[in-house]
Formats: C-alpha cells, structure tokens, sequence
C-alpha cells in the first residue's frame, strides 16, 4: 500500500494551488468569451424586465460538481470535483446554447501499482538522496463540450426560471497525475510521468436536469440540478514503463453527480416608474 494523500499536510496546499489556477484560467477564459457575446448581442434587448417577459440574453455560468465514477472509471478512479464554466446564449424561446468545459481533480485514485516496484517498507520509495520519500496519486482531468438546452414553465416563479433540461457532447481528458512528497525520486520526474499517467481521452455525452432561477438581481441567479455523463474513451500511450505494454484500450466510462453553477446575465435593466400624487 501506498502512503495515503490524505496522511500528509503536502496533499492540501497542492490541491488548493491546483484549484486556484484552473479557476484563474477558466475565468479568464469565460471573461473572453462573454465580451465577445456581450459585443454581439448588446443591443438586442435595450431595457429588460425578468418578470415581465422572455429575454435574450448572455448568461456567463460558473460552478462545480461533485461526482462519482462509474464503468471503466471506477477501477482508476472514485469520488472526484469538477470545476469550470459555460457562457451560453439564452434566446427568446427560453433556449439555450454554448460552449462550457470544466476541470477535474481528485485524490480517490485506485490505480496505483504502476510504482509497485519502487516501493520499500511503510509504502515509500526511496529518493536519490538514499531517504524514504512518499508517493502520491492524484486525479487530473477536463472536459469541453456544446451545450444544447431548454428552461421550461415547469415550477417556473417567473417567465425566464424553470425546470431545465441540458445535452452536450465534446471532448473529455483524465489522467493520473504522481508526485513524489520531497520531488527527490528520479522516476517521477516530467519527463518520465508520461509512461506512467494512463492517459485518456475520447468522445463524451452529458445529460443534465435541474432548476434554473433567474431573478431581478444580477447576483441571484444559479442553477442546480442532476448530472450524468457519459465518455467513449481510449489509452492514448503506446507505452507503458511499468508494463512494458501499450495502453490503448478502448473504454466504456463515465461519472454522475450533483452541479451547481452561479449564473451571471448580462443586460440593461428596464426602469420603473412611480408617480405620486
């Protein structure tokens, strides 16, 4: 057995660290895209009123997503989050339409012989100093996708919230990603981590519903609701240092879990008019 991520204060700061760069680059990335919309679609709707109508608008999501394996996956991986964001183009239908992509990352890793034989007494390797050192397996992953969808009259408390119903399709990626506690074990150097990272990628599916509310405030806007994906995936490694084997098998996998995505409109609000007497 393998020294347990969870065991060390080194697992922590790493995620963390991890997290916060794939928020900056995916709001940086959505930030771009939403002024591009934004320039494109400013003027279809002047002055807008959420309870009165239907609009068009822009909506920049950001969320995340709790998940669990399933298929192929569940022999690599366990529970695991995703983190990222959608600009989607909300018309005057209550359609919806857009790219999204979300990253993914996780601890839950189960697929952890390929050090097998590097592995000494309490689960540590050896490191070039002649220490023990613990090894540590992490979960990497993103997914980017087209996202086609309908907001319903079902529980709707105002013309443009409702029962939501998504499909997307796209590309998906994972990874295992291995570390060494100190960086000290020649092994696990970048340059050696592809024959041993199990790589990844194929064709996936998504199926979401949930409820989009959509209200007054800019702020109070959010959508949640159920996920389930699924991925027709391959080994992309045509070797594999720890088998002496290629890695290309096709597989059948997939994950389901819980989403919640904060959502920002972007249009003019209409002024209201009081008249006293």
């Amino acid at each position: 057995m393998l020294k347990k991520d969870c065991e060390c204060n080194y697992f922590y700061p790493q995620i963390l660290r991890c997290v916060m760069r794939k928020m900056i680059r995916t709001i940086s990335s959505l930030f771009l895209v939403t002024l591009l919309f934004f320039a494109f679609f400013k003027n279809s709707e002047a002055q807008v009123n959420v309870q009165d109508s239907i609009i068009k608008v822009p909506l920049l999501h950001i969320g995340s997503s709790l998940n669990y394996s399933t298929g192929d996956l569940t022999s690599r991986f366990g529970f695991f989050a995703e983190f990222g964001g959608a600009m989607l183009f909300k018309t005057k239908k209550n359609w919806l339409l857009g790219p999204e992509i979300y990253f993914q990352f996780g601890d839950r890793v189960k697929e952890t012989e390929m050090f097998d034989y590097l592995i000494i007494e309490n689960g540590t390797a050896l490191n070039i100093g002649g220490r023990n050192e613990g090894i540590f397996f992490y979960q990497r992953g993103f997914e980017s996708s087209f996202n086609f969808g309908k907001i319903t009259n079902l529980l709707a408390v105002n013309p443009n919230s409702g029962l939501r119903f998504n499909v997307a399709c796209g590309f998906w990626q994972h990874r295992i990603k291995s570390v060494s506690e100190n960086q000290g074990i020649f092994l696990l150097r970048d340059e050696y981590l592809p024959g041993y990272d199990r790589l990844v990628s194929g064709f996936i599916f998504k199926q979401f519903i949930g409820y989009h509310y959509m209200g007054e405030s800019r702020l109070v806007n959010f959508t949640v609701g159920f996920e389930m994906s699924e991925g027709f995936t391959k080994g992309r490694r045509n070797y594999q240092y720890d088998t002496k084997l290629p890695a290309t098998e096709n597989r059948v996998e997939g994950y389901y879990g819980i989403k919640l995505n904060w959502v920002l409109p972007f249009y003019k609000r209409s002024t209201r008019e009081f008249y006293t007497y």
